[in-house]
């Protein structure tokens, strides 16, 4: 049981490592997109706002799951003392 959970716990920290990379890649992203000079809103076209409203869905749909895979069965952490 003890390797089961060692092996668990070894998993989500790859899969953390791996969401951590994720996460400093699009923001790497953000801040180039930044440092370029920004259209008028005018100037955005629907697809393209479509498309940024799409990648930060999915953006924080990775952080809820990351998250909830983070999570303790029950919801719950046990007290330790």
């Amino acid at each position: 049981q003890q390797k089961d959970q060692q092996e668990q716990q070894e998993e989500q920290q790859q899969q953390q490592e791996q969401q951590s990379e994720q996460n400093n890649e699009q923001e790497e992203q953000e801040q180039e997109r930044q440092q370029q000079p920004q259209p008028s809103e005018e100037d955005i076209s629907k697809e393209d706002a479509e498309r940024i409203l799409d990648a930060l869905q999915e953006n924080q749909q990775d952080v809820q799951d990351a998250r909830k895979q983070n999570m303790p069965a029950g919801g719950r952490v046990a007290k330790d003392w």
